[in-house]
């Protein structure tokens, strides 16, 4: 369906998305690296923590316009800022708001994202009166730990009877200055909101796991369901192989473990590679969301595995999780032979239709381009393309007006823990990773006279690559590589130098897929069968802001949006989409606000980069408040957003072509 325009950008790469991801396709899930233990490793390839929290860095020059403001099959109802001491920000910092979830006619928000982590938790904001929401209150998070996800249900049980607020705990990685993090505890805290107003704290849920060795694992979202007249939370483990977690909640005072899963109890590494070692820009295999209903007699768990794509489970018997199947993604897709698949599966909800038969699936990639890292040894006739993770904390290339590549690799001569004399002379540092934090080696570096480094790994930790952590560095930039890679290109400087590059290729945003999990291919795999991108995901040159699309609800059963997927698209704002035959989908809306202005001219953030000024949706919940259906947004950078959806009169069928400009 799609025809993205292809091509490789060399020199100047103003226009790249700056989000934090690992370069080439053989990055590993590294659920084994953490700041707190790693010299400033930010966990690993896998890097759940820091995806939505660096997605901040924009994609054009400021003198580009954004996107328009646009109402269409929505009403704007009202907005909620927690604006509270009227500088016009959201108190918790500007991309700090996370998920949104309703319940009883009240709202609940994470925050996510702000630099000394000491406002985190989940705000609580009465909706009862959907034009005049009133603030409740604040739930303070752990301290340095900050909440992706929210989740609330009425639980019924011998133990306990009321409604009950599963927040998660996520490490905030705050330096304590030796390259580890601020202690901080993960897992959920559980509370009792049957009176909002006065939240109850029942359990610290720090998950020992089931071994009792897996202690203290950050936890990226939940789900509440009940089977055989208990009560259950689904978890999304962020540090373990085996990331899928149930507890039983029945007694929320104390929750207790009967599950732990993943994908290595499903997919075969040899005759799955896809499944288990990844593939794309951003190479990993873990679950990162979870959505569970009853379909086909079973109850179903939908887990958004990322590169493994979609895995089913039933969860009938809790303690005992059966694989029903899984996808795979087709390397030549709608981003095209050049530059094959990205995966990053994030979200995914059945279709009422034909009882769950057809899964709309999200991907979140929030990079349009890929970036390819060569090395060019003296004397060789072609590059040698590796893989590498660009830092988290050093100056993101994308950020310079014109690359700072290629430029002469220097040997630092070992790990660069103290200043040793090295002339860089305006070259990039190749480091040996050891002993010492990467923001000292990148510090001395610099002082050195190095524009950037390539650290790489240690023999004994091989060819895994890390996401470097650190405080940060101006006009300096970094990546990691592997233990063999770095050895080679040590060889190459001493052999008569070498030249260190990074390209970019155009490949889009994140979107939509629907996959039917009646109809396997010959290999066993649930089947693609459609998708939908909106016009901004395959636009080269991109817009400021971030055009991948986020997470996905359906409206609520027994209305007349039953049918309709309602999707919050960040920058692109919400979408709906008519999905009563989930093969033919329909654009039936979009919302994107500008507060006041009639386009959405971008700003430029502390970092210089380009801020679109528009509306930029995190999450969304479809609901129904006295009658009356209402979708609410979650706005990282300007609180909760109340819509009321509204008819459309000449749909667009069929999806969208790359670059085009249609609307419903």
């Amino acid at each position: 369906m799609y025809n993205s325009r292809r091509g490789r950008r060399t020199g100047t790469i103003a226009l790249t998305l700056a989000m934090v991801v690992p370069l080439g396709a053989g990055v590993a899930s590294a659920h084994d690296d953490s700041v707190a233990t790693d010299n400033g490793a930010a966990y690993g390839g896998a890097d759940v923590y820091l995806r939505h929290e660096l997605s901040g860095h924009q994609t054009a020059e400021p003198s580009a316009s954004g996107p328009a403001a646009t109402a269409i099959g929505f009403e704007h109802v009202s907005t909620f800022t927690f604006d509270f001491d009227g500088d016009g920000v959201v108190d918790t910092g500007h991309g700090s708001i996370t998920d949104v979830w309703e319940h009883g006619g009240y709202a609940y928000l994470g925050t996510f994202y702000e630099p000394d982590c000491s406002r985190f938790g989940t705000r609580i904001v009465d909706i009862r009166d959907p034009e005049n929401p009133v603030y409740v209150g604040n739930i303070s998070s752990m301290p340095n730990t900050r909440v992706n996800d929210v989740k609330v249900a009425t639980l019924d049980s011998d133990a306990f009877r009321g409604d009950v607020l599963a927040m998660t705990q996520e490490p905030c990685f705050l330096s304590r200055g030796d390259g580890g993090s601020l202690e901080n505890k993960g897992g959920v805290l559980l509370y009792d909101v049957t009176d909002p107003s006065t939240p109850r704290l029942l359990s610290k849920a720090y998950i020992a796991g089931m071994s009792g060795s897996e202690t203290n694992f950050g936890v990226h979202n939940t789900y509440f369901f009940e089977q055989g007249g208990r009560h259950y939370l689904g978890l999304v483990d962020d540090d373990n192989v085996r990331d899928f977690r149930i507890l039983d909640v029945t007694d929320p005072y104390a929750p207790v473990e009967v599950a732990a899963v993943g994908w290595p109890d499903w997919l075969d590494a040899t005759t799955d590679p896809q499944g288990a070692s990844g593939l794309g820009s951003f190479a990993a295999s873990f679950i990162h969301d979870l959505w569970i209903e009853r379909h086909d007699g079973k109850l179903i768990g939908y887990l958004s595995y990322w590169d493994a794509g979609l895995i089913l489970l039933d969860l009938t018997d809790p303690a005992n999780p059966v694989f029903l199947g899984d996808s795979d993604y087709d390397t030549t897709g709608p981003e095209g032979e050049a530059t094959g698949e990205e995966g990053n599966s994030h979200v995914a909800v059945p279709a009422p239709a034909e009882d769950g038969r057809y899964v709309l699936m999200g991907d979140e990639d929030f990079s349009p381009y890929r970036s390819i890292a060569t090395y060019d040894p003296a004397g060789s006739a072609d590059p040698v393309e590796i893989q590498a993770a660009e830092g988290a904390f050093t100056t993101q290339l994308s950020s310079y007006a014109t690359s700072p590549l290629p430029e002469g690799l220097v040997s630092a001569g070992g790990e660069l823990c103290t200043r040793n004399g090295v002339d860089f002379a305006g070259g990039v540092a190749l480091i040996a990773r050891g002993s010492c934090t990467f923001q000292l080696k990148a510090e001395n570096a610099k002082a050195q006279g190095a524009i950037g480094m390539v650290v790489y790994n240690d023999a004994a930790r091989g060819d895994s690559l890390v996401l470097m952590g650190g405080d940060g560095i101006a006009d300096f930039f970094g990546f990691f590589v592997g233990h063999t890679d770095g050895m080679a290109m040590e060889d190459a400087v001493a052999s008569g130098g070498a030249d260190f590059n990074v390209e970019q290729l155009f490949d889009g945003w994140g979107y939509l897929r629907v996959i039917d999990t009646k109809d396997g291919t010959d290999d066993g795999k649930f089947t693609e069968v459609g998708s939908f991108a909106t016009p901004n995901v395959f636009r080269d040159a991109p817009l400021p802001g971030d055009y991948t699309m986020h997470n996905i609800v359906m409206g609520p059963a027994g209305t007349a949006w039953a049918d309709t997927a309602f999707i919050s698209w960040y920058s692109d704002g919400m979408i709906a989409l008519d999905a009563s035959d989930p093969t033919d989908l329909a654009w039936v809306g979009q919302w994107v606000g500008c507060y006041g202005q009639g386009t959405c001219d971008p700003t430029v953030d502390s970092n210089g980069n380009a801020q679109s000024a528009a509306t930029n949706l995190w999450g969304v919940y479809p609901t129904v408040i006295d009658g009356e259906v209402l979708i609410l947004g979650s706005d990282r950078n300007n609180g909760l957003v109340v819509l009321r959806p509204q008819a459309v009169k000449k749909p667009i069928r069929g999806g969208l072509e790359p670059g085009g400009g249609a609307t419903p």
